[in-house]
């Protein structure tokens, strides 16, 4: 997200969110918070419930560009359950907020994780991350903050030898076409599960023997196409670089937050969701009706499950 803290647009963008979401962070948020509804309590129906009633109220508009929230999310979440609901078993709940750890004499950090879990490698930071297409390596070796959640937690007493990256993928298995003929489409390269082509293959009443070929790969496949996890033991010399950058800058932070930054650029802005805010600014535009039209207080923001994904275990 750029960086808008200049003048009055500062005080402007906080504590107000955007009334569309994007997207990729629309779907990735509900489906993180089922994931950390059933690792907390055994269940995520409220989610799923808050989620179907959520879209009933959308306007067209906001249907076409979300698509079928409450079915994907039901087949993304269910998929997620099946392949790991038995690990549930090894997890260690954690406050949501933890800390504060002195960084330095001037700074300190606070940081929310997802859970602990027991692995091979002993006490594991579980950290689960959604996106529509799994990431390559590349992208962990900049995961430089989760690093620093294990130094962290070491800090506050918690032993943790390794992070799991625990990766969910957004966008749903494709529901194979029915042909004129109503046959199911036999496109080889389908981006698709086994559940979902098989279900296909049944509802629109074909026999289920012609089709081997393509179950039979998918059922090979299992759903690494759509869910995968990552274990990387972490050790001193992984932290210590990470730390020290850290701790240089939360010092140039806390020297510099009274002074007004705006980071202006075709690759930061476009990415921004306080955009229209800045550029109305930037123009002698009315900033309160920009607000007022697009952004809403984070307190009316809806909260997916509220208390009653919260509660204990039965």
């Amino acid at each position: 997200m750029a960086i808008l803290q200049a003048g009055s647009l500062l005080q402007l963008c906080r504590g107000y969110n955007p009334k569309t979401q994007a997207k990729p962070l629309k779907i990735g948020s509900i489906v993180h918070n089922s994931i950390e509804a059933w690792a907390k309590t055994g269940k995520w129906d409220t989610i799923l419930k808050s989620v179907q009633k959520e879209y009933k109220s959308m306007f067209e508009e906001e249907r076409e560009l979300y698509g079928d929230i409450p079915g994907n999310t039901e087949r993304m979440v269910s998929g997620y359950l099946a392949k790991y609901g038995d690990e549930r078993k090894h997890y260690q709940m954690v406050e949501e907020s933890l800390g504060p750890v002195p960084l330095t004499k001037r700074t300190q950090f606070k940081m929310r994780i997802d859970r602990l879990t027991t692995t091979k490698a002993g006490l594991t930071l579980c950290e689960t991350k959604t996106a529509k297409r799994l990431p390559e390596e590349d992208l962990r070796i900049w995961d430089l903050q989760t690093v620093l959640y294990v130094w962290a937690l070491r800090e506050l007493g918690y032993p943790v030898k390794a992070i799991l990256w625990d990766y969910v993928r957004t966008k749903p298995p494709t529901v194979p076409q029915v042909l004129k003929n109503g046959t199911i489409s036999l496109k080889k390269d389908i981006d698709t599960d086994y559940d979902t082509y098989l279900a296909a293959v049944k509802g629109a009443g074909c026999p289920v023997t012609d089709y081997k070929e393509i179950l039979d790969r998918l059922k090979e496949e299992g759903t690494r196409r759509y869910y995968k996890r990552v274990l990387l033991p972490v050790n001193d010399q992984m932290i210590q670089p990470v730390l020290a950058d850290a701790k240089m800058t939360s010092l140039e932070i806390a020297s510099f937050r009274h002074l007004p930054v705006r980071n202006i650029s075709g690759f930061t802005c476009p990415r921004c969701f306080y955009s229209s805010l800045c550029h109305a600014a930037l123009r002698g535009l009315d900033e309160s009706f920009i607000r007022e039209r697009e952004y809403m207080d984070r307190k009316e923001e809806i909260e997916y499950g509220g208390e009653e994904a919260e509660e204990a275990e039965d």
